[in-house]
């Protein structure tokens, strides 16, 4: 599962097993997802490309709850970077 916003991933923090975070976030939810000491990945995309691929408008920061939907992003993003 992937919720979005900071409220939605503090409350699913303890089930987070990545946090991803958009290239342009703010200081507010850069802060945050510091603070919640979870894996995490600053993505190459936006607020609006990371919402998009979450069936949001936008989304700054979100979190993943499930370990192999986790794995696959990891996966995906080391491919991309690394082909």
């Amino acid at each position: 599962m992937l919720v979005c916003g900071t409220d939605a991933v503090i409350i699913a923090a303890g089930q987070a097993k990545l946090l991803l975070l958009s290239a342009d976030a703010g200081n507010s939810a850069k802060r945050e997802a510091g603070r919640l000491g979870k894996q995490l990945v600053t993505l190459p995309y936006n607020k609006e490309e990371l919402g998009r691929a979450a069936g949001k408008r936008s989304c700054a920061i979100a979190a993943v709850t499930d370990e192999d939907f986790a794995q696959g992003i990891v996966k995906a993003l080391q491919m991309e970077v690394y082909g």
